[in-house]
C-alpha cells in the first residue's frame, strides 16, 4: 500500500513514484492526496513537470497535458459559461478526437458530460457533471446543504468485456466542505510513470470548473487506484535517473 500527503501536484506525484520504486514497482492501492492542488505552481515544479513531459515525449507517451485533456481539456476554465464547455466538446473536439483510434471507446470527459460511443447517436443525453453542478447549486441555496451527495460515474455495464486500457479511471466523488469542494478520483489501475500527473492535473481541473460554476472553492485532491504500477516498458534505468534529478530540482 502507497499512502502521500503533499501539498502540490508535482510533490505529491514525486512522493508517490519513489515510495512505489521502493517497493518494487507495484502496490495493491496507492492513495494520493494533495492539500492543494489549485495553488500557483511555483518555479522549480514548473520545471519538474517539464523534466517529465521531455522524457515522455522522448519516448513517444503522452505528455501530462495530453493526459490531462482526457479528464478536462484546460481551456474549457475559461469560458464564462458553463454550457458552452459542453456545447463545444459535443460538437467540436469529439466529432475530431473520436478519429484517433485509442478513442474507441470514448473519453473520460464524454463520459462526464453524459455521452458515450454506444449511445452516441440516441437522442437528448442526461449530462451527470451539469447534474452534480446544478445539484450543488440547490443544496448550497438551503443554507444546510448536503456534504456527500456528489458523485459521477465513469465506468458502465457497458465496459463489461473490458480487461486493459479505457476506461482506468471509475468514479468521481465530491465532497462539500464549509464552502469548499474537496475531489477524490477512483482508479481500477493507475501507471504511475505515464499517468498518474497528468491525472492528478485533470482531475484538478475538473474540481476547478465544478468549484467555479457551483460557486466554491477548491478544496483538497485525493487520486486513489486500487492498483498501482510504474510500467516503464523496459525504461526503468532511464526513470530512475529522471526522479533522481527531479528530486535534485526541488531540494535546491
Amino acid at each position: 500500500m502507497i499512502i502521500v500527503e503533499q501539498e502540490t501536484i508535482t510533490t505529491g506525484w514525486l512522493d508517490a513514484v519513489e515510495n512505489l520504486l521502493a517497493a518494487g514497482g507495484d502496490a495493491f492501492t496507492g492513495i494520493v492526496h494533495v492539500t492543494k492542488p489549485g495553488e500557483p505552481v511555483p518555479p522549480m515544479e514548473v520545471r519538474v513537470r517539464g523534466l517529465l513531459d521531455s522524457w515522455l515525449d522522448g519516448r513517444e507517451f503522452y505528455d501530462t497535458q495530453t493526459v490531462a485533456n482526457t479528464i478536462f481539456p484546460e481551456f474549457f476554465n475559461t469560458l464564462p459559461d458553463e454550457n458552452e464547455a459542453y456545447r463545444r466538446y459535443r460538437e467540436r473536439l469529439w466529432p475530431q478526437i473520436r478519429r484517433i483510434r485509442a478513442n474507441s471507446r470514448g473519453t473520460y470527459f464524454l463520459r462526464l458530460i453524459g455521452g458515450r460511443v454506444e449511445d452516441s447517436a440516441a437522442g437528448e443525453l442526461l449530462n451527470p457533471l451539469a447534474i452534480a453542478i446544478q445539484k450543488l447549486r440547490a443544496q448550497l441555496a438551503t443554507g444546510q446543504p448536503m456534504r456527500s451527495a456528489y458523485e459521477l460515474p465513469i465506468y458502465s455495464v457497458l465496459d463489461r468485456n473490458v480487461t486493459m486500457g479505457f476506461p482506468c479511471l471509475s468514479h468521481v466523488s465530491l465532497k462539500l466542505d464549509a464552502g469548499r469542494l474537496h475531489l477524490t478520483g477512483f482508479y481500477r489501475n493507475q501507471c504511475y510513470v505515464r499517468r498518474l500527473y497528468g491525472n492528478l492535473l485533470g482531475l484538478a481541473r475538473l474540481q476547478v470548473f465544478v468549484a467555479r460554476h457551483a460557486g466554491l472553492v477548491p478544496g483538497e485532491l485525493v487520486c486513489h487506484a486500487s492498483h498501482a504500477e510504474l510500467e516503464t516498458n523496459g525504461r526503468l534505468g532511464s526513470f530512475r535517473a529522471l526522479i533522481k534529478e527531479c528530486r535534485q530540482v526541488l531540494d535546491a
